[in-house]
């Protein structure tokens, strides 16, 4: 956007949170070489659990901010 000229007046959605979890431990046959199990080169072996809902409901709350905009309705 910066490159377009574009420096204001574009909502964006982001978090701060820092998660409370810690990586899950290699299981037992992926401690020899755990370079084999990453699904792309650098990506993390050991992933943090995700409640599969939050991405859905994240995207509730988008879709209710754009229509609401678009409404020139509040949204809270």
């Amino acid at each position: 956007m910066k490159l377009k000229g574009i420096l204001e007046g574009v909502p964006v959605v982001y978090s701060t949170e820092r998660t409370q979890r810690e990586l899950l431990p290699l299981k037992e046959h992926q401690e020899d070489d755990p370079d084999n199990y990453r699904l792309l080169p650098g990506y993390r072996v050991r992933i943090i659990p995700v409640f599969s809902a939050m991405p859905a409901l994240v995207g509730y709350a988008v879709t209710s901010y754009v229509i609401c905009d678009l409404a020139d309705q509040l949204f809270e």
